[in-house]
């Protein structure tokens, strides 16, 4: 096993490293970056888990895992100048405007998200039966067909309805503003994966953040990470705990399993495979095959998993009571594990570029400001997993906030 303090010394280096961005960054008003969104919360988890997880029996980060990560960021940091030297002009804090959230065409687009609620509504009754929200199974809902598209459109009402709270750009009151939030988010925790449901609440306090609604102090990060962790650990409660005898302390080693699992699992599949040998560019490439496939009427259509690694590793060690196992390796893990040091590279230059300009353009309309908001909730999670951003959910989100920007542009009575 690596000596803990180098490698608690490397994590220590790996943060400066990524705060020098980031305060260069600020300095040159660039705030609330995609770069912000996927380094801190590697940053924070491997610091933490360096630190902790010797003494809760949990395995580390390793050294060659922080070496790849910063490897990676500065691939997709280098990315991202390049936009910024010749799309954007820095505007320090916000950097959008209160006449910007205007929704143009407001019948049309509250008729539109009606009915996409109460389509996902009456889906998600079929699928229920007489059953309580709580007794679905993972494969029920969302994950496939009409539930799954509906899905894709209630993370955008949401971000919309989160914004309406401190503008009614919609509007309609604060209560009705919260009851819609509710009832969207009871159809996204009917999904039963956490994802479904946190992924929201991230762009959610993101998008408060940015138009000012909640302002970016101690207390306010301190109430928000409180109300995360105990939101999580009553969902393993409620999902996860299966038997009797489970407890509270799963629950708590669950979330500490989730919060670590990417990072740790990258770190423990590289102790066995150390070399990254595999070259399947169609990890990061399958959406775009199965598009052309369709359209030529050639081959059948794949999920990116039918190209990954899938290797279950443990990431508590054998003294831990509680065991877990995840065949996670966070986005960057993913990506470099299953397509290797070239395409890896250059898949996160192109993921920097495209974030970079997707926060570039967002100034400009209110449904490409929930598009930046989405984006920015996927890289915040990609320390987790690669499923946020090479599923097809993220490029349909993409698609449909542009479709509703075009409408809100248009001229039409």
């Amino acid at each position: 096993m690596e000596c803990g303090i180098n490698n608690l010394i490397l994590s220590i280096l790996f943060a400066c490293f990524v705060s020098v961005i980031i305060w260069h960054e600020k300095n040159n008003g660039i705030w609330y970056s995609p770069f912000s969104a996927i380094s801190i919360p590697i940053v924070i988890i491997t610091l933490l888990t360096n630190v902790f997880a010797p003494i809760i029996n949990f395995e580390i980060v390793s050294s060659q895992v922080i070496m790849i990560n910063s490897w990676a960021f500065l691939c997709f940091y280098i990315g991202g100048c390049i936009i910024r030297q010749n799309k954007i002009h820095p505007v320090k804090r916000r950097i959008i405007e209160i006449p910007r959230l205007k929704i143009n065409h407001i019948h049309f687009i509250k008729f539109f998200f009606s009915v996409i609620i109460l389509v996902a509504i009456f889906q998600l009754k079929a699928v229920l039966q007489n059953r309580s929200i709580f007794e679905l199974e993972d494969q029920e809902y969302a994950q496939g067909g009409l539930a799954a598209h509906m899905g894709n459109f209630i993370i955008i009402i949401l971000i919309v309805l989160i914004i309406n709270l401190k503008y009614n750009i919609l509007r309609i009151g604060k209560w009705m503003t919260v009851a819609l939030i509710i009832v969207c988010l009871g159809l996204k925790l009917a999904s039963a994966i956490k994802a479904e449901f946190l992924l929201p609440i991230i762009c959610g306090i993101f998008i408060s953040i940015y138009i000012g609604a909640i302002k970016l102090n101690l207390k306010n990060i301190i109430l928000t990470v409180s109300c995360f962790v105990a939101l999580f650990i009553g969902m393993a409660l409620v999902f996860n705990i299966k038997e009797e005898g489970d407890t509270l302390t799963y629950s708590i080693g669950y979330f500490i399993f989730y919060l670590i699992c990417g990072e740790v699992g990258f770190s423990e599949y590289l102790r066995y495979h150390p070399n990254l040998v595999n070259e399947q560019i169609e990890f990061v490439t399958v959406f775009f095959n199965n598009v052309i496939n369709t359209i030529l009427g050639t081959g059948k259509a794949h999920l990116y998993t039918d190209y990954a690694v899938t290797s279950w590793i443990q990431v508590t060690n054998r003294v831990n009571l509680l065991e877990f196992k995840t065949n996670v390796y966070s986005l960057i893990g993913e990506v470099y594990i299953n397509t290797g040091w070239v395409i890896g590279s250059i898949f996160m230059f192109l993921l920097g570029l495209y974030s970079y300009y997707i926060r570039g353009i967002a100034k400009r309309d209110i449904f490409l400001l929930v598009n930046y908001a989405y984006l920015f909730g996927c890289l915040s999670l990609s320390f987790f997993s690669s499923s946020y951003i090479l599923l097809p959910s993220f490029v349909y989100v993409q698609c449909a906030c542009i479709f509703l920007s075009f409408i809100n542009k248009t001229k039409f009575s």
